[in-house]
């Protein structure tokens, strides 16, 4: 600033500088949470596509016995949601979302993984997450096609979140 802008600034009430100052502090602080933002989500990535291997239904439950709420064609392209229980994944399809058996979607489309060391599985992708379960090392999780930043959309023993890729066995 010149040193007559100075003095003019001096003579605003300390009240009017901060009806100046506050919607400028504001604005950058806008600015940070939406790089922030942008920056977490850099690392997301669409959900996986499977595709039915049988005929096949789609329930409202993860439950051989949840109501049926579609029925899918051999060949039908479904999406991952990226959720999973047990040996169910949630799938999206027609505008419709449900439950189908993890056996009945082609080969190659739903991976599996090992736990090399103790993994927990959280409700949210990050350090934030609550805890759900911890996977002990060596067990066999399932990888639902989702993914955000290091964290990967999993379920084991019926629980279905999220963890840290890098605690899987490559």
């Amino acid at each position: 600033m010149k040193v007559d802008s100075i003095a003019a600034w001096r003579r605003f009430p300390a009240r009017s500088r901060a009806r100046v100052i506050a919607p400028a502090i504001l604005a950058g602080m806008l600015v940070l949470a939406s790089a922030w933002t942008s920056y977490r989500t850099a690392g997301a990535h669409a959900p996986g596509i499977a595709t039915a291997d049988v005929d096949l239904v789609v329930r409202a439950a993860p439950a051989a016995d949840g109501a049926i709420v579609s029925e899918l064609a051999a060949g039908a392209e479904m999406e991952l949601t990226g959720d999973a229980s047990g040996d169910y994944v949630e799938v999206a399809t027609g505008g419709l979302a449900g439950w189908v058996d993890v056996n009945a979607i082609r080969a190659g489309q739903i991976q599996t993984a090992t736990a090399n060391v103790l993994t927990e599985i959280t409700d949210a992708p990050g350090v934030d997450g609550r805890l759900l379960m911890v996977v002990p090392a060596g067990e066999t999780v399932i990888l639902t096609g989702a993914a955000v930043d290091r964290y990967l959309a999993a379920s084991y023993d019926g629980t279905g979140g999220w963890l840290l890729a890098a605690n899987l066995a490559p």
